[in-house]
C-alpha cells in the first residue's frame, strides 16, 4: 500500500463510521425540516410590494439561497463540524486504537489528514442530501397558487452559494476545532472556537451597521465576517434593487471578497497541518499532554486543593511476630459511605476538576462579557437613554444566560458522566460500593457549581455597571439585589435544574455522548427558533423561559406572573421523573441483549410504566392547566373566535 492508499483507507473508514452515528442523522433531520420550511415561504427577500398579487421574490434565487446557506452553516453546521472533526482524535484515544494504527506503516500525517477528510466528508454528504431535498420540496412537492415564491430550477443557484459561502466556513469550522482537539485533547476546549466566532458574528459582524460607520471600516468588517452575510447584506440586500433583480440576476463577488473566502479556507487547512505537526511531535515524545497544558495544570494545583480536608486516620497495628500471620491479624476494616457522604465526596472531586479545566477560564469570561457588557453597551452609547435599573439589567440578560449556560451545562454534564470511561477507570468506579443515586447527585452538584459561579459573577459585574452609571453618569437609581434573586433564582434556576436532569437521563439511556450532544444541540436550537418565529409555541413547551419575562419596576411579574409561575413549577415537577429514569437507566454493567429483550416484553414494560406514572402526574396536571388556560386567554383560539 502506498501513502495515498493508506490515507484513503483511513478516510473511507471514518466516513462510513460517521454515517452510522446518531448525531449526524439528527443534523439531517434538522436540515430536512428547515428545507421543508423554506419551501413554504418561511424565508424570502423583502423587496417591493407583493401583498396584492404582485411578483414575489423567489426562495430559489441565488440571493435567497446564499442568505439561507451562509446562516445555516454558521448557526448549525459549526456545532456539528466541531463534534465531527474536533473530537475524532479524542475518540480514538478513548477507544485505545491509536496504538494499533501506529504499529503499521500508517504515518501520523496520513492518519491526521485521513481522519479530517473523513469527518468533513460526512458533513458534505449530509449537506448534499439537504440541497437535494430542498430542491425536491421546492420544485416537486410545492404546487398550486401558493408557489409564487418558487422560481425555475437552476442548479447553479444551489451549488454556487455552497462553494462561495459554505465551503470556506466548513473548512474553517472543521480545521480549527480539529487542531484544538488534537493539540489539547480536551473536548470542552474544542467548542470554544465555534461559540466565540458564532457570538461575535451574530451579535456584531452581521447586525452592527450604524449610518455613521466609515466605508473603509464597513468594508473591513465584510471581509472578516466568516459567514459572508455582512458582505451579501451590505452589497445587495440593504438597498432594495427590486424583485426582478433578485429573481434573475447573477451573484458576482468582487476580488476582495473572493480572497477573504480563500483565506478562511486556507486557515482551516493550515490548522489541520498544525494538528499533524502537533500529533507527530507528541507521538515522538510519548507524552499524553502538551507542555503548555501540563504547565497550566501544575499552576492550578494550589488553587484546586480543598482546605480543611480531613486526612485518613491510620491505626497502628502490631506487626505479627510469627511467620504464619494472616490478613485478619492486621485488624483492617472498611465501611461503605452513606448516600449523602458519598454524594458530597463525588461533588467535591467534580469541583476540583472544574478548577483545573481550561474551559472554565475560557467560557466564563466569554459568557459574562456577552451577557453583562453587551447590555451595558446596548443601553448606553447606541440606544436611546434608558434608566439602568437592576430589574431591567437582570431581565435583559435572561435569554443570553439561559442559552449560553445551557450549552455549557450540556458540555460539562456529559463529560462528567463520561469521565471514568475516558480515563479507563469505569470498571473500577462502577464496582465501588456507592449507590447510583449518590453518583448522579454528586456529579450534578459539582456541575451545578458552574451555573452558580456564572450567576454570582454576573451579579457582581451588573453591580459594577449600575454603580458606574450612578457615580459617573448621573443615574438616579442604585443597585438592588432583589430583582436578580427573583428573576435569576426564580426563572433561570428551574431551567438549569431541569436541563441538567434531562441531559443526565439522556446520557443514561443512550450511553453515547455524541448522541446526547446532537440531541441537546437540536433541542436548544429548535426551542429558540420556535419561540422567536412561531407564536403557537406556548407556555407548555417553553422550558427555557425564552422571551417569557416582561419586567416592570412598578409590578415585576404582574403581566404574566401566573403563567410564568406554572411554567416553572411544571419543569421542576419533571425533575423527579427524570431522576428516577436516570437512576433506572444508568447501567453500571454492560448491556445484555437477552435481558433487554426480556425487559421489552409487554408485562415487564407495562409494570415499569405504571411505576413511573405517579412521578408524571403533577407534570401532566400542570401541563393541562397551562394548555387550556392558554387557549382560553385573551389571545387564544376562543378569544379570536369571539372577536370574529
Amino acid at each position: 500500500m502506498n501513502s495515498f492508499t493508506r490515507w484513503w483507507e483511513v478516510t473511507r473508514r471514518e466516513l462510513f463510521s460517521g454515517l452510522r452515528r446518531p448525531a449526524y442523522w439528527v443534523l439531517f433531520a434538522i436540515l430536512l425540516l428547515m428545507a421543508w420550511g423554506w419551501s413554504e415561504g418561511a424565508v424570502t427577500i423583502s423587496s417591493g410590494d407583493s401583498t396584492v398579487g404582485g411578483e414575489r421574490s423567489h426562495v430559489t434565487s441565488v440571493f435567497a439561497q446564499s442568505m439561507i446557506q451562509c446562516i445555516v452553516v454558521m448557526g448549525i453546521g459549526a456545532w456539528f463540524l466541531a463534534i465531527a472533526a474536533g473530537l475524532v482524535v479524542i475518540r480514538d484515544l478513548e477507544l485505545q486504537v491509536t496504538e494499533v494504527f501506529h504499529s503499521t506503516r500508517l504515518t501520523p500525517r496520513e492518519y491526521v489528514w485521513g481522519k479530517f477528510a473523513g469527518a468533513v466528508g460526512v458533513f458534505f454528504v449530509i449537506w448534499i442530501l439537504y440541497l437535494c431535498m430542498g430542491a425536491f420540496f421546492n420544485h416537486v412537492v410545492a404546487a398550486g397558487e401558493d408557489t409564487r415564491h418558487i422560481g425555475p430550477f437552476i442548479l447553479a443557484n444551489y451549488l454556487s452559494p455552497t462553494v462561495l459561502f459554505g465551503l470556506p466556513q466548513i473548512l474553517l469550522f472543521a480545521g480549527v476545532p480539529f487542531f484544538l482537539g488534537t493539540w489539547t485533547r480536551r473536548p470542552i476546549v474544542v467548542f470554544f472556537f465555534p461559540i466565540l466566532v458564532l457570538l461575535v458574528t451574530l451579535t456584531f459582524l452581521t447586525t452592527w451597521s450604524p449610518d455613521w460607520l466609515p466605508p473603509d471600516v464597513n468594508r473591513a468588517l465584510m471581509l472578516v465576517d466568516p459567514s459572508g452575510f455582512r458582505w451579501l447584506n451590505e452589497t445587495f440586500l440593504k438597498v432594495d434593487r427590486g424583485v426582478e433583480f433578485y429573481n434573475t440576476a447573477v451573484l458576482r463577488p468582487d476580488a476582495g471578497f473572493l480572497l477573504s473566502r480563500v483565506a478562511f479556507g486556507l486557515i482551516g487547512l493550515a490548522a489541520v497541518g498544525g494538528a499533524a505537526m502537533s500529533y507527530s511531535a507528541r507521538l515522538r515524545r510519548g507524552a499524553s499532554e502538551s507542555r503548555l497544558l501540563r504547565s497550566f495544570v501544575r499552576a492550578m494545583k494550589p488553587f484546586a486543593r480543598v482546605p480543611g480536608r480531613r486526612r485518613a486516620r491510620v491505626t497502628e497495628a502490631a506487626e505479627p511476630s510469627s511467620a504464619d500471620a494472616t490478613l485478619r491479624d492486621l485488624d483492617m476494616a472498611t465501611e461503605p459511605l452513606g448516600f449523602w457522604r458519598a454524594a458530597r465526596v463525588i461533588g467535591r472531586e467534580e469541583v476540583r476538576e472544574l478548577v483545573r479545566r481550561p474551559g472554565m477560564y475560557l467560557f466564563v469570561p466569554l459568557i459574562l462579557y456577552q451577557s453583562v457588557f453587551a447590555t451595558f453597551i446596548a443601553i448606553g452609547p447606541f440606544n436611546s437613554p434608558l434608566l439602568l435599573t437592576s430589574g431591567a439589567v437582570a431581565v435583559r440578560q435572561l435569554n443570553t444566560l439561559s442559552l449560553l449556560v445551557c450549552f455549557l451545562l450540556l458540555f460539562y454534564t456529559v463529560e462528567s458522566l463520561h469521565k471514568e470511561r475516558s480515563r479507563r477507570l469505569a470498571e473500577i468506579f462502577n464496582a465501588s460500593p456507592i449507590g447510583t443515586g449518590s453518583i448522579l447527585l454528586g456529579k450534578t452538584i459539582g456541575n451545578s457549581m458552574v451555573a452558580g459561579l456564572i450567576l454570582a459573577l454576573g451579579v457582581v459585574a451588573s453591580w459594577g455597571v449600575i454603580v458606574w452609571h450612578q457615580l459617573f453618569e448621573g443615574s438616579p437609581v442604585g443597585f438592588d439585589i432583589v430583582p436578580f434573586v427573583v428573576t435569576w433564582g426564580g426563572v433561570l434556576a428551574p431551567t438549569f435544574i431541569f436541563w441538567t436532569a434531562l441531559v443526565t437521563a439522556l446520557f443514561a439511556f443512550f450511553r453515547n455522548r455524541y448522541a446526547v450532544y446532537g440531541l441537546g444541540f437540536a433541542l436548544i436550537i429548535y426551542t429558540v427558533y420556535r419561540m422567536d418565529f412561531d407564536d403557537s409555541f406556548g407556555w407548555v413547551l417553553n422550558w427555557m423561559a425564552w422571551n417569557a419575562v416582561q419586567w416592570s419596576d412598578m409590578g415585576a411579574f404582574s403581566l404574566q406572573g401566573t403563567e410564568l409561575f406554572l411554567n416553572r413549577v411544571l419543569y421542576l415537577s419533571l425533575v423527579p421523573l427524570l431522576v428516577a429514569l436516570a437512576v433506572k437507566w444508568f447501567g453500571r454493567q454492560d448491556r445484555d441483549a437477552t435481558r433487554l429483550v426480556h425487559r421489552m416484553r409487554p408485562k415487564p414494560l407495562l409494570i415499569g410504566v405504571l411505576r413511573l406514572i405517579p412521578w408524571a402526574v403533577p407534570a401532566i396536571v400542570l401541563a393541562l392547566v397551562l394548555f387550556f388556560g392558554g387557549r382560553a386567554g385573551r389571545e387564544g383560539d376562543a378569544a379570536e373566535e369571539a372577536q370574529k
